[in-house]
């Protein structure tokens, strides 16, 4: 699968198939800074920067189905692009339905995600939320969001963007059918 995953400081970090290239479009050109150790179904990914550690961080998170029960397994690996090793580390939410590359803010990457919880009615519900990767702790975050004027279950998450060097937010509530 080849697509763009991300960019961050000007660089661009792409996929094809099993490999990992990061692009400087300024000086036009390339290089495969990971590989994958085998075609793996991923869907996100993103690049961030760890000023502590001075180094980048491609984040990819995958989605791996279990041939004995046929259920869908969710984790993330990241890597450094100094010492190129992937290490695995628990993702605990489910990819929207359409999911798309991480969005960089302030070096840290973020996505939309759903998130299942009992609401006060004992009833599972599933919620949209924004999470971010911490590439100091390498760890996942939840972002907190302006409340919904609905419940949050009828409340979904649309779409995250950069504008004018702010993280905007969409949000569209099914209850009232407004954005």
């Amino acid at each position: 699968m080849n697509r763009n995953l991300c960019s961050c400081n000007g660089l661009v970090l792409l996929a094809f198939g099993k490999h990992i290239i990061l692009w400087n479009p300024l000086i036009r050109r390339s290089t495969k800074v990971l590989e994958l150790q085998r075609l793996q179904m991923f869907k996100p990914g993103g690049l961030c920067y760890d000023p502590t550690s001075k180094d980048y961080k491609v984040v990819l998170l995958l989605f791996q189905i279990s041939i004995i029960d046929n259920i869908g397994v969710q984790y993330a690996i990241f890597s450094g692009l100094k010492n190129k090793g992937w290490r695995k580390l628990s993702f605990p939410f489910k990819f929207c339905t359409s999911p798309r590359a991480g969005v960089n803010f302030n070096n840290t990457l973020h996505w939309i995600v759903r998130h299942a919880f009992m609401s006060p009615s004992f009833s599972p519900v599933d919620v949209d939320m924004v999470i971010y990767y911490d590439p100091v702790d390498d760890a996942f975050e939840r972002l907190p969001t302006p409340r919904p004027n609905c419940s949050e279950e009828d409340n979904y998450i649309d779409g995250t963007q950069i504008i004018e060097g702010c993280f905007c937010l969409g949000q569209r509530n099914e209850e009232r059918k407004t954005i």
